[in-house]
């Protein structure tokens, strides 16, 4: 005798090189779990918001190895800040891909005119180095398991500072 039960369609969090379009192009995973930093050129305002995004959203609660360093060929990430007049908060562009399609080394750019808060900026630091680790963007309220107002992922001006579990669950898989 068979029992035949009904599921819902697994839903997921977007994950990896398969779509998604941050700066118009498909996310980079990070080349391994030791990911740098470095100011490119940034506000001591916005060194503190990505400091503290990349310690207590990435590092602490996932399997991630964060450091900063002086900004030399192979730094994972380069951070800088700046009014671009884009209409965007924050900007994340893969410099030097691997042959693999990781990548060796970002920028991240947020724009002070568009997150002016500090709260702002940390949220905007935690979605870019999200994007730095694979993660790519949801719409709020979007069906599945990180359908919740609690991650940085989420696009617009909301002031979510960590990474859902969900989310959390992937980069570990993956670093």
């Amino acid at each position: 005798m068979w029992l035949v039960v009904p599921v819902q369609p697994a839903a997921a969090h977007d994950w990896g090189p398969f779509g998604g379009v941050p700066f118009n192009e498909e996310p980079r995973f990070a080349d391994n779990e030791h990911h740098t930093f470095c100011n490119g050129r940034v506000t001591e305002r916005t060194h503190e918001a990505y400091y503290n995004a990349r310690v207590y959203a990435l590092g602490e609660p996932t399997d991630m190895i964060t450091s900063y360093e002086d900004c030399v060929a192979g730094t994972d990430v380069w951070v800088y800040d700046g009014i671009y007049g884009q209409g965007w908060y924050g900007m994340y562009e893969c410099k030097d891909e691997a042959p693999n399609g990781s990548c060796y080394s970002s920028w991240m750019r947020i724009d002070r005119e568009e997150a002016q808060s500090y709260e702002q900026r940390r949220k905007t630091s935690c979605h870019e180095i999200g994007h730095s680790v694979g993660l790519r963007h949801f719409a709020n309220g979007s069906p599945g398991p990180n359908n919740s107002n609690t991650s940085c992922m989420v696009s617009g001006p909301y002031l979510n500072n960590y990474y859902s579990s969900h989310e959390e669950g992937h980069i570990n898989d993956r670093y």
